[in-house]
């Protein structure tokens, strides 16, 4: 099959991991967030990094499955002592695609910390459940909120001040040595489906004040 061809004027998005991030996954490139409808192909995403010390990348690809506005009133309940939950009024999460074991990554939730990534341990028409303490704030989901099953790619070593410092260089994200799946030399490049997110998280919650900033460049297709 032949490799896609750019058809979209090439563009860059970034995210910038902070320490309230812990070590959840934060979006790094969206296709349908710039209005993609056919996928992306990332040709490069740089990485430089203010830590200290030596810390990793762990990257990811994730689909919405569920969309906080088509789930009439949805809530996360902390269940105390028992199984956490998100519960909905409208649709399924069985519909949705969602089952047991599924890994979560939710986006978008009033409060941070219910960005919270997640193995789900049951599943419902009306309710997901996950572990106790999962959930850090009992609230509704907005519309905009989203729940993503995440599938894990690999994870990039990032030396201490990657790109801070002149004795380190910033990362490459994408090379055959530690993602041997990806297009081969000289042409390489991760191609995403028009509903794939690629996300990205830190391996080590960093510190105050350290970022880890990632710049994606890519192409619709």
């Amino acid at each position: 099959m032949d490799t896609p061809t750019f058809l979209g004027q090439p563009r860059t998005q970034q995210r910038i991991l902070i320490p309230a991030h812990g070590t959840r996954f934060r979006p790094i490139w969206d296709p349908v967030a710039f209005g993609g409808t056919r996928g992306s192909k990332i040709y490069g995403l740089g990485i430089t990094s203010s830590d200290a010390s030596a810390n990793t990348i762990v990257l990811a690809i994730g689909k919405a499955l569920t969309l906080g506005s088509n789930v009439g009133t949805g809530a996360f309940v902390d269940g105390g002592g028992g199984s956490d939950s998100i519960t909905r009024t409208s649709g399924s999460f069985v519909t949705d695609g969602w089952n047991i074991g599924d890994p979560l990554q939710l986006l978008g939730a009033s409060t941070l910390a219910n960005d919270f990534k997640a193995l789900l341990t049951s599943v419902a028409a009306g309710t997901i459940a996950m572990a106790t303490g999962t959930v850090q704030a009992a609230e509704n989901l907005l519309a905009t909120t989203k729940l993503y099953r995440i599938a894990q790619l690999g994870i990039i070593d990032v030396p201490a001040n990657s790109g801070y410092i002149t004795a380190n260089a910033s990362v490459n994200g994408l090379n055959v040595t530690e993602m041997p799946w990806i297009n081969a030399k000289p042409d390489d490049f991760l191609t995403l489906g028009a509903d794939d997110v690629l996300m990205a998280a830190a391996g080590t919650a960093l510190g105050t004040g350290e970022t880890i900033d990632i710049t994606a460049f890519g192409a619709d297709y």
